[in-house]
């Protein structure tokens, strides 16, 4: 009897092991394909937003990708960005770290969650200048930020401020604006 108690105990407990082991591989899966979904965004919005003409140095600059904090794409954004081209221009991904001394060189910034809470430094480093600035935190773009991740359901969707987009002088396209969740 008491052997029969004990091999179920060790059977439950190896149960909710494994099913604690299989749920946390299963979330990281998920975490890594929004990362990726995400960066495929990142780089596809490029294609819908105009930057005044001096915002580029030639009609072959490229749209410049920089990401604050720990960068959670990896390689994926790299692949994604070598392989396409907004209009004329190739796109480039840039790492920023502390200083922020090429954040204001970037077209689009996208902030990680964990450095939002640096975006009264940001806004100043980048006053004015026409930067697209990306997260994916609640009330980003009530801090400045023009476009924001979240997840619904199984989708990721976006909102997008145009408000703060035309304060900064970036038109977005109607096609981009017609594909997010709320405009603010």
């Amino acid at each position: 009897m008491i052997l029969k108690r004990i091999h179920k105990i060790i059977i439950l407990c190896l149960i909710a092991s494994v099913t604690i082991v299989f749920t946390a591989y299963g979330t990281g899966l998920r975490q890594s394909r929004v990362f990726e979904i995400e960066a495929a965004f990142l780089v596809q919005f490029s294609k819908y937003i105009t930057w005044p003409a001096d915002r580029f140095k030639t009609e072959k600059s490229p749209v410049i990708i920089g990401i604050i904090g720990r960068d959670p794409f990896g390689t994926k954004i790299d692949r994604i960005a070598r392989r396409f081209k907004s209009g004329n221009r190739p796109v480039e991904i840039r790492r920023i770290n502390g200083d922020m001394a090429d954040a204001d060189k970037c077209h689009i910034l996208y902030i990680t969650s964990a450095e939002t809470g640096k975006m009264t430094e940001i806004n100043k480093r980048i006053a004015g200048k026409p930067i697209v600035l990306v997260s994916d935190t609640d009330n980003f773009l009530n801090q400045g930020g023009i476009i924001d991740f979240f997840i619904s359901g199984t989708k990721i969707r976006f909102n997008i401020s145009l408000t703060n987009s035309r304060r900064i002088g970036l038109k977005i396209s109607s096609k981009l604006l017609k594909v997010a969740k709320r405009i603010q």
